[in-house]
């Protein structure tokens, strides 16, 4: 009896075995819910998922068409999302970036070949500068809030809105060693306004700064900074560093430094 049954259990394990090795039904955990019979193959689904990376953008309606038409087998959308997750993919905010062109990219490279070649001690020497717009923000701004699962009708856990909040302009200037004048726009900022601005709070920032050492001033390539402020600052005998059009890297990390001051 107990050979019999040994044999029998080395039976059981040899066909459970083979068979868990020749099906596409997933493992399941225990404790979780039964597993679910897959309804694409294997090799449906490398091109399901050659499909998604090739079609980053398409939505989910989408993408469930695609699947019926292409394979011939109905399938919902939470087996569609379900597949997008065995690809080792799942949706995200896309992050925004500048349309670039051919042109664009080919002068970026040029740029950057340019400055290789520069030491800190030279990037120390330029005074960055740039107008960020910050919105005033009222009552909570906070993005969750912390309370009971009955208590959402509670008004101290509404997050209070403005149709149109009001937003200020900042122009300000830093440098490696500090930074400069801080100016609060009153209205929409254009070239004379910029150029009282310079008059105004360029030359303060520079002798902080600096002193009587050589700069270079930056400057993005926005609406305001027209050929007029070109000729002011050429004028003034104001050494300008080189700017690309469509390049807010710097910008942005400008914006961020503002926001903490």
């Amino acid at each position: 009896m107990s050979s019999k049954r040994k044999h029998d259990k080395g039976t059981s394990y040899w066909s459970c075995s083979t068979q868990s090795n020749h099906t596409t039904t997933p493992k399941c955990r225990p404790g979780k819910e039964p597993c679910r019979n897959l309804t694409l193959t294997d090799r449906e689904v490398r091109l399901f998922c050659r499909h998604i990376r090739k079609n980053r953008h398409v939505a989910v309606a989408d993408l469930v068409t695609w699947a019926r038409q292409s394979f011939g087998k109905t399938i919902s959308e939470a087996s569609t999302r379900r597949y997008i997750k065995r690809c080792g993919c799942a949706f995200y905010k896309a992050r925004r970036k500048p349309f670039l062109t051919s042109s664009n990219k080919r002068r970026r490279v040029a740029w950057a070949k340019s400055y290789l070649s520069w030491t800190p001690s030279q990037w120390e020497k330029v005074l960055w500068t740039d107008e960020s717009i910050f919105k005033v923000s009222y009552g909570n701004i906070g993005r969750k809030v912390i309370r009971k699962k009955d208590e959402a009708n509670n008004p101290s856990c509404y997050k209070r809105v403005v149709l149109k909040a009001s937003s200020v302009m900042v122009w300000g200037c830093l440098a490696a060693n500090g930074v400069g004048n801080l100016h609060f726009c009153t209205s929409a900022i254009n070239a004379p306004d910029y150029i009282r601005v310079l008059e105004v709070h360029l030359r303060p920032s520079v002798q902080r700064l600096f002193g009587r050492k050589r700069y270079l001033f930056q400057q993005d390539n926005s609406r305001p900074h027209t050929v007029k402020i070109k000729t002011w600052l050429r004028t003034k005998h104001v050494p300008v560093l080189d700017w690309l059009a469509a390049r807010p890297d710097l910008s942005r990390i400008f914006g961020e430094f503002l926001r903490e001051i």
